[in-house]
């Protein structure tokens, strides 16, 4: 299955979308950077808050859903790429065309 979207976190932590478009940069570790970075090392798997929290080391305060807005994830960007309840998230990376099609999708707005 052929990948259409995929997420790189650089070691500058900027997290890029195809290699190319900037979605964001949280703070050098900061609730937003843990998380992500643990979620990145970790893709297509559901994790809880609290699995997330051991793991890391680190109390999460805010949202699930609110920490993947603070990094830039917003509209269909959010959708293609995150499963957020409030007590689990899940991080859908790379994106393939099958994963497009089971979204009713066939391209994203930026």
């Amino acid at each position: 299955d052929k990948e259409v979207y995929t997420i790189t976190y650089t070691t500058t932590r900027e997290i890029l979308l195809n290699k190319n478009v900037r979605i964001g940069r949280p703070d050098f570790d900061s609730e937003n950077d843990v998380v992500f970075d643990y979620l990145y090392k970790h893709p297509k798997t559901t994790h809880t808050k609290e699995k997330i929290e051991t793991e890391t080391h680190r109390e999460i305060g805010k949202p699930l859903h609110k920490i993947v807005e603070n990094l830039g994830f917003t509209k269909d960007l959010k959708k293609i790429f995150f499963k957020v309840s409030k007590t689990s998230i899940c991080f859908n990376n790379p994106v393939t065309e099958r994963d497009m099609q089971d979204m009713g999708l066939q391209h994203i707005n930026l």
